[in-house]
């Protein structure tokens, strides 16, 4: 078992980014504050587009009649506000197209349309141009919970690093939740990041000034209580756990009440002992190796010996597997510690 350090240098690099991220996510609040500032000073429609509304569109969308829920007289005329100008696109794009004013109603006469729908996606055009060279053509967003864990693992060399669930829930948007518009910034999440970013440093860290030395050591199959208090189950015996002995069934074992381990058994024989479960079937006694325990935080090279046996329909004979079989492997939130599994057939 081997622990991995890291140098004050990963540190200094996590300090920088989380100052950069501070940094990133303060410009969002100023930049979120700025627009709503922006929205609350809108002022009326220029008087081009205003004689066009009142004589065509105010008729039906006024505050009294309110069609489609459009109230052109209250409607500020302020582009740099997203709100405001998706409204005013939706009106330049339904008077272009003739969709308004409708066929019922008196058409514009060109003269009259063809200077309102030029004014207007001139301002439009105008306003989108100026958006888009103070911010750039995407929204500026902060990292999603996923992406923050992944950058922190990333940095810190931790692939085994959890601190998404110290975030709260990202919004979304159109079903993802990597949109800008909807990743909102508060002082919560902001405490939150500082907090998961303070568990990922104290994770990084080593726990004592020296190295500790590297050991390997050999974990038997019935050795682990978890492994033999599980040889005698009730209910049907597809369920069941079967101590072996290479392809020899124990059913000594089998048939006692409380089965007890053989004790000074040499390492040859230990090495031949397993417990055979039946596969692609419900197995609620989660066998497992209960004496592995990581002592520290830190990558542990783990390696699993397995074979396939076949065994008869009444469950009393065993034989070598004709074909190899999947073998599924897992960790628990106890084993704080990365593991790279490599398992032998």
């Amino acid at each position: 078992m081997r622990k991995t350090y890291r140098r004050s240098a990963t540190l200094r690099a996590l300090a920088g980014f989380l100052t950069s991220l501070y940094v990133a996510l303060c410009a969002a609040l100023v930049s979120h504050a700025s627009a709503n500032s922006a929205a609350s000073s809108g002022s009326a429609p220029p008087a081009k587009i205003n004689a066009f509304l009142q004589k065509h569109c105010t008729g039906c969308h006024d505050a009294e009649t309110r069609k489609g829920g459009l109230d052109l007289t209250s409607l500020e005329f302020n582009l740099s506000n997203p709100q405001s100008f998706s409204r005013w696109l939706a009106v330049e794009d339904r008077v272009s197209s003739g969709e308004m004013p409708p066929k019922k109603k008196p058409r514009p006469l060109p003269a009259e349309l063809k200077p309102f729908t030029n004014h207007l996606s001139s301002a439009l055009m105008r306003a989108d141009l100026v958006r888009v060279t103070s911010e750039g053509r995407a929204i500026q967003r902060r990292l999603n919970r996923y992406e923050y864990e992944n950058t922190l693992r990333d940095l810190l060399s931790l692939p085994y690093l959890e601190v998404k669930s110290f975030l709260p829930e990202d919004s979304e948007a159109f079903g993802f939740n990597k949109v800008g518009q909807a990743l909102d910034v508060s002082h919560v999440q902001m405490a939150r990041y500082l907090s998961a970013a303070d568990f990922a440093l104290r994770q990084a860290m080593a726990p004592q000034a020296e190295r500790p030395a590297s050991t390997t050591n050999r974990f038997y199959a019935w050795d682990q209580g978890e492994f033999v208090g599980a040889i005698k189950l009730e209910g049907r015996e597809n369920r069941r756990t079967f101590p072996l002995i290479g392809l020899e069934l124990q059913t000594n074992l089998m048939a006692m009440a409380h089965p007890k381990r053989p004790s000074g058994a040499d390492p040859d024989l230990k090495n031949k002992q397993a417990m055979a479960v039946v596969v692609s079937t419900y197995e609620p006694t989660e066998i497992r190796f209960g004496r592995f325990h990581a002592p520290v935080t830190g990558r542990y090279r783990l390696h699993f010996c397995a074979y396939s046996v076949w065994m008869g329909p009444k469950y009393e004979h065993v034989e070598a597997a004709r074909r190899s079989e999947p073998v599924t492997i897992t960790r628990t939130l106890r084993l704080v510690c990365c593991a790279s599994w490599e398992v032998s057939m």
